[in-house]
């Protein structure tokens, strides 16, 4: 997975920096990390929920949700109050 996720970083990459375009090929097949990240999470997803009895199933989601939605709201709610104040994406930058 961390190889997964260094792919993604690195894809993103191309994106801030104006670079050859055989490097922004190269860098773009980065997007294979998005899909072998997201088969890996469900993998252990899956790994961990054969790991629960049938009656802690609830509690397995219950966990789950929150592992999701707080980090969520620890991002959005800042962002949702502030507003983007990101710069336009003409302000690249020359490599």
């Amino acid at each position: 997975m961390g190889i997964s996720a260094l792919l993604i970083l690195i894809c993103h990459l191309y994106g801030y920096v104006d670079l050859s375009v055989t490097v922004q090929y190269i860098l773009s097949l980065g997007n294979i990390g998005v899909d072998c990240f997201l088969f890996l999470s469900g993998v252990g997803m899956w790994n961990s929920l054969l790991k629960v009895k049938s009656r802690e199933i609830k509690y397995w989601y219950i966990n789950r949700y929150l592992k999701l939605f707080i980090p969520y709201l620890t991002v959005i709610l800042p962002l949702g109050i502030l507003g983007d104040k990101r710069q336009p994406s003409s302000s690249r930058i020359a490599i």
